[in-house]
């Protein structure tokens, strides 16, 4: 579309027509008529402000064009196709080669909360570590498409700005061997701004690090996830998503797939409020003790998804140890030598959902050491201790289960 309307305003500068006037002008010029074959592209230029004609209501076709007068259009054509505080980026032909220098440019020109950039990154692969900032959204060329990538521990990506981040794959590839830093795709740290900052349509990949974790959430700090994809794997131990502050995980399938650690889990949440809706979280590793889901402080809701684990030794569907509701969600537990769908120490509710172990030995599909916890229509499929209160609970023959 570019390329046409500036092949376009060329043709339309040096069309040769008459200078008299005519009784029917073209875009408020006198000198073209607009049964002219080349007026609807003397239109275009005209409403875009790419030319300013030659005079009051003249156009001019006659005359020459400068090559200082030249400069003008294309200068102008190029605000026309490229709107303001919008920035290309690409390894080759973009108006920056690195995101981050994009990112900069655009704080030093104002950009705020209130005052939105929007980066375009064209495919391709950038090796970077990447801080976002308020008002600059950040948007690829799609998933496994544009590729942003480092082996910085800390985060390939450190967000906490309010800002949005979409269709890109975001990896981190640090080999770093200290058991207690995190190698994270996504660092989020505190943010204070209006709303939190969000990642849509987007791949998390942490790779290769002692402690993989594809998003790590730092206390007092808040992220959203949707429409995602979340990988992550680590030599001693993976975390999917590692919160101490809040998150909110919408549509994204999480997956720990080749844990060969100590331990494996999906997601972690030590403080704040919590959400995973419309998901599926896939705990299913090659390590001693796996939790799909952990909630060690704050709350947690788990609404129309999908819990599965699958690990060597200890396997847990939920641990809860603060306070979490469930709701519209299928749990299954599938191995381990030892394996609990659901252990509640805390506050809990499960209502309208399904709670499953494998057959085998140990193996609990409720299992309360502590706490309150009320089971409310729910299918349960294995063995329930602790007494918890329930309510129209069901086995997988629609037998009732009396808790």
């Amino acid at each position: 579309m570019a390329k046409l309307a500036a092949t376009t305003a060329v043709a339309a500068i040096a069309i040769a027509g008459t200078t008299a006037a005519i009784a029917a002008p073209c875009a408020g010029f006198t000198d073209v008529d607009d049964a002219s074959p080349f007026c609807s592209n003397v239109a275009w230029i005209n409403n875009r402000g790419v030319t300013l004609g030659c005079d009051t209501n003249l156009y001019c076709p006659h005359v020459a064009v400068s090559r200082l007068a030249m400069a003008a259009f294309l200068n102008r054509l190029g605000d026309a196709v490229l709107p303001p505080r919008v920035l290309w980026v690409a390894n080759e032909g973009g108006t920056f080669s690195s995101i981050q220098a994009a990112i900069d440019y655009a704080k030093s020109q104002g950009a705020s909360a209130f005052s939105t950039w929007l980066l375009k990154v064209a495919p391709g692969t950038f090796t970077e570590k990447v801080t976002m900032a308020d008002g600059v959204d950040v948007e690829g060329s799609g998933t496994g498409i544009t590729v942003l990538t480092s082996d910085a521990v800390l985060g390939t990506l450190v967000t906490g700005a309010v800002a949005e981040l979409r269709h890109m794959t975001i990896r981190n590839t640090s080999s770093n061997p200290h058991p207690n830093i995190v190698s994270a795709a996504v660092w989020n740290v505190p943010n204070f701004g209006p709303i939190e900052p969000r990642l849509v349509d987007v791949e998390l990949r942490a790779e290769l690090g002692t402690y993989g974790v594809a998003v790590f959430v730092a206390n007092g700090s808040g992220l959203t996830i949707r429409d995602s994809r979340i990988y992550a794997t680590g030599t001693s131990a993976s975390d999917g998503v590692h919160s101490n502050g809040g998150v909110t995980l919408r549509n994204v399938d999480l997956q720990l797939a080749s844990s060969l650690g100590n331990l494996a889990q999906g997601v972690v949440q030590n403080a704040g409020s919590a959400t995973i809706s419309n998901s599926r979280i896939g705990a299913t590793a090659g390590a001693d003790t796996v939790n799909a889901v952990v909630v060690n402080g704050g709350t947690m809701l788990i609404e129309n998804s999908t819990v599965l684990a699958f690990g060597l030794t200890t396997t847990t569907g939920v641990r809860n140890q603060a306070t979490t509701t469930i709701r519209n969600t299928v749990i299954d537990v599938l191995a381990g030598s030892s394996k609990q769908t659901v252990s509640n120490a805390g506050t809990i509710r499960v209502e309208s959902s399904s709670l499953s172990v494998a057959d085998g030995n140990a193996r609990v599909a409720f299992a309360r050491s502590g706490g309150t916890a009320t089971i409310a229509y729910t299918r349960i499929v294995g063995p329930v201790t602790g007494s918890p209160a329930c309510l129209g609970t069901y086995d997988a023959n629609l037998v009732p289960v009396v808790c």
